[in-house]
């Protein structure tokens, strides 16, 4: 008896200094929102996005909107700032941005990074990239 209270109050030791560690991971990280205009769709650009999130450890998700692609991060500070550079200086060959608008974004709590399903809007916008084979 002596013995379980003492493995059940490590056990809470444990899982609370676990809390405490998710919290202050949680109150470090920032949250930015990205628009990204121009010749992204049909270039392969969302996969491109989830392997720079995997990179630089970042949660989130990204997805193909009317106006080009528009992707939510979370993450440590340096890491965005790393996902946005890379961004702008690393694009697939085929792409070509014409720009991109950051937002501040809440920080939701993300636990991965997801490509969603694309979305369709009322204006549509979208820069078409010439057939690969002409």
């Amino acid at each position: 008896m002596f013995l379980r209270r003492i493995s059940d109050q490590n056990n809470l030791r444990v899982r609370e200094s676990l809390e405490q560690a998710a919290i202050n991971r949680q109150e470090n990280l920032v949250g930015a929102r990205l628009f990204i205009r121009g010749a992204v769709q049909g270039v392969g650009f969302r996969p491109f996005v989830y392997r720079l999130a995997y990179r630089y450890q970042l949660n989130g998700w990204v997805k193909n909107i009317s106006e080009g692609v528009h992707t939510e991060v979370e993450g440590l500070p340096e890491a965005v700032e790393s996902f946005v550079r890379a961004l702008e200086q690393e694009p697939p060959p085929l792409s070509r941005i014409q720009g991109i608008k950051r937002e501040f974004a809440e920080v939701r709590g993300y636990s991965s990074f997801d490509i969603l399903t694309s979305t369709d809007t009322e204006s549509k916008s979208v820069e078409i990239v010439p057939d690969i084979a002409s």
